[in-house]
């Protein structure tokens, strides 16, 4: 007898969500729910967005539900999300701070083209002035280039056979831009360096534009335009200035001046000596 009521309470609901614009069917085993206008709640009856959950969210992939490809969570000190190859979340020690740590692959800022690990298209600055440091005293980088010139770690300076160090700074001449000469500056102060060739650089800029249109991978664009020099990973070699070795350079310098300063210093003292002993009348002669 509780067959008809049942058939009627379910022609009941299905003529509510006919006449709401809205439905639930299963389609190859699945659940689909349109609500024309509205918005889904799951754990919440207040729905600020079209889907609002209150709860964490796991995203699988080939029903691994145990290791999702996506998924968010909400904690005391704000929202959380994780995926296979990155996570973004808060530092319960600070509240408000916040890390992203990506395990493998290059991030890029204003850019596509990631030839390392952290490219930049644009200026980097600090919070504040003065206030923040590169490294530290026990996480140091190697070297640091800038301008076609280097700044490398360097204990000393060792002029070349057959010239002295103010010999060496002496001859460096500037150009008509203010800028240091790499003809007039000798070869113990520079440093070589293999890098991607301007050509690379040049054709990584044209596949990044071509690339936010078509579609297509780096490899694909490179191959239809014959772009030889990316597909190739041309290198060359560049000339640098070692800005550390200058500046020891210029050291060695001063110290070869005030040696020889006080070499002459000692040799004029000597004199002045010998020829008080003959004739006391002299200006610098001292009586005791």
């Amino acid at each position: 007898m509780r067959k008809p009521y049942l058939v009627f309470l379910v022609l009941a609901l299905l003529a509510v969500f006919v006449a709401a614009d809205s439905y639930i069917n299963t389609q190859g085993g699945n659940l689909v729910l349109n609500l024309a206008g509205g918005k889904l709640g799951v754990g919440t009856t207040t729905m600020g967005k079209t889907v609002d959950i209150t709860g964490d969210l796991a995203l699988a992939i080939a029903n691994n539900d145990s290791s999702p490809a996506l998924s968010f969570s909400v904690d005391s000190y704000g929202a959380n999300w994780w995926s296979s190859n990155s996570y973004n979340r808060s530092n319960a020690g600070s509240g408000w701070t916040r890390t992203i740590t990506i395990k493998s692959g290059n991030v890029g800022i204003g850019t596509t083209s990631l030839a390392s690990k952290l490219v930049v298209a644009g200026n980097i600055l600090p919070s504040s002035d003065n206030s923040s440091n590169l490294g530290s005293s026990s996480k140091r980088w190697r070297n640091l280039y800038y301008a076609g010139q280097l700044l490398t770690s360097s204990v000393g300076y060792s002029a070349p056979h057959g010239k002295s160090a103010v010999e060496v700074v002496s001859n460096i001449k500037t150009n008509s831009d203010g800028e240091i000469d790499h003809k007039t500056v000798d070869k113990s102060l520079l440093v070589y360096q293999t890098d991607y060739s301007p050509e690379y650089y040049q054709q990584l800029d044209e596949i990044e534009k071509i690339s936010e249109t078509s579609g297509k991978s780096p490899t694909e664009i490179a191959k239809e335009n014959g772009y030889k020099a990316y597909l190739n990973n041309e290198t060359t070699e560049y000339e640098l200035i070692s800005v550390s070795k200058l500046i020891l350079a210029q050291q060695q310098a001063i110290k070869e001046l005030n040696d020889a300063y006080n070499n002459q210093q000692e040799t004029i003292d000597k004199l002045q000596t010998e020829l008080c002993k003959k004739d006391e009348n002299y200006t610098f002669c001292t009586t005791t």
